[in-house]
C-alpha cells in the first residue's frame, strides 16, 4: 500500500493458489467381453484439484454396419458408478474368452488414496451385439469431458441347447449275451449362438446304478451321432450338454431314450 509519505513493506506472500474445477477427460477406456456383459477398465483422470467422487459410463451400439469404434453410435442406457464403492474391483482371470471369475479389490499404491485404475462389470447386455463405452469423470465442481469411445466389446454367452435328441438301433450283435448296440442321435444348436466357437458335447447316458459320458467333438465326427456300446439290457436315459469356451448349454434329457433288448 501507498500513501503521501511513501510506500509500505509489501504483505507476506499468501500461499500458492491452485486453481480447481471439473476432472480432465478419461484418458483411456478399455473393454472385454464376458456372458451378457463387458469388463471395463479404465485410468483415473486429471481430478481438476478436487477428489473424483463418480464416473458416467456410457453404454452405446455402433449405428452403421462398420466395425469401427469410431463410427457414429448411439446411447443405449448410462452407468453410474461410484468411487471407493466395492464395484472398484478387478475381475479375477476367467477362461481364454474373458469369462469373469471372483472379484479382487483394486488397492492404490497410497493409504486412503483413490485407485489410479478403475475396473467396473457392465452386466445385462445382449450376447452377440456389438457395443462400446465412454467414461466421464464428476467431482463437486461439475463433469469432465467424455473419454473416447472403447474399441468395440461383442459380449459371448453359452449355446443355445440341443434340439430332438433321438436314438437309433444298430445292428443286432453275434453274441446273444451282449446287448443290442444303439446310437443317439441330436440336432445342433444355431451356429449363431455359438459365435463361431468349436461346440463339444456330453452324452451321459443313466440307468439304474449304471452310467456312462461320452464326450464328442461335433466337427470332429461330422455329425451328432454317438454309439451306446457295453451297456447291459435295459432301458435307459439320455441326457446331452453342448458347450463351447463361453460355457455350457442347458442340459436336454430324455428319460427311458434308449432300451436295449
Amino acid at each position: 500500500a501507498t500513501n503521501p509519505f511513501g510506500a509500505a513493506p509489501a504483505s507476506t506472500p499468501t500461499a500458492d493458489l491452485i486453481p480447481k474445477g471439473p476432472p480432465g477427460p478419461v484418458p483411456a477406456v478399455q473393454a472385454q467381453a464376458c456372458p451378457r456383459g463387458c469388463n471395463i477398465r479404465w485410468i483415473a483422470p486429471n481430478d481438476g484439484g478436487e477428489p473424483i467422487t463418480d464416473y458416467i459410463i456410457d453404454v452405446r451400439v455402433p449405428s452403421t454396419d462398420s466395425k469401427l469404434s469410431t463410427g457414429p453410435s448411439v446411447s443405449v442406457g448410462k452407468r453410474a458408478y461410484k468411487v471407493g464403492h466395492e464395484q472398484d474391483a478387478q475381475p479375477t482371470e476367467g477362461d481364454a474368452k474373458g469369462t469373469p471369475g471372483g472379484l479382487l479389490m483394486d488397492h492404490s499404491t497410497s493409504a486412503g488414496a483413490a485407485p489410479k485404475v478403475h475396473y467396473h462389470q457392465v452386466t445385462g447386455l445382449t450376447n452377440g451385439q456389438p457395443y462400446l463405452f465412454t467414461v466421464q469423470a464428476h467431482n463437486r465442481f461439475g463433469d469432465g469431458l467424455e473419454s473416447k469411445p472403447s474399441l468395440i466389446c461383442t459380449p459371448r454367452g453359452p449355446p443355445d441347447p440341443v434340439s430332438n435328441v433321438r436314438s437309433e438301433l444298430g445292428e443286432k450283435p453275434k453274441d446273444k449275451k451282449k446287448g443290442q448296440e444303439c446310437f443317439v442321435l441330436w440336432d445342433p444348436p444355431a451356429a449363431s449362438s455359438a459365435h463361431g466357437e468349436k461346440i463339444n458335447y456330453v452324452v451321459t447316458v443313466t440307468t439304474k446304478g449304471d452310467r456312462m459320458n461320452i464326450t464328442t467333438d461335433f466337427k470332429t465326427i461330422g455329425k451328432c451321432k454317438v454309439a451306446t456300446t457295453g451297456l447291459s439290457k435295459g432301458r435307459y436315459a439320455v441326457q446331452v450338454v453342448a458347450s463351447t469356451a463361453w460355457g455350457k448349454s442347458a442340459a436336454v434329457d430324455m428319460k427311458g431314450l434308449l432300451y436295449i433288448r
